[in-house]
């Protein structure tokens, strides 16, 4: 099975017009950055352009039933 982590340390601040990133890894690799701001999140594939998208989009996102692992997916 696939680890993945996520860390953050941060105190509580309010999020401003810069965007407050959160890299996200699957087995220490970086999967993506996860961007948020005042306006609107955005996610950052490796290596490819950020991809804005609604407030609903990523609520939805964490809500949904995870997929489940390819067989090959720890390799």
């Amino acid at each position: 099975m696939a680890e993945h982590s996520v860390k953050v340390m941060a105190p509580e601040l309010e999020v401003g017009k810069a965007d407050f990133e959160f890299k996200v890894f699957q087995n220490s690799k970086l999967l993506g950055t996860l961007c948020v701001s005042h306006g609107a999140p955005s996610w950052r594939k490796r290596g490819c352009k950020k991809k804005s998208i609604t407030w609903e989009q990523l609520a939805a996102a964490f809500t949904k039933e995870p997929r489940k692992q390819r067989k090959n997916a720890d390799e």
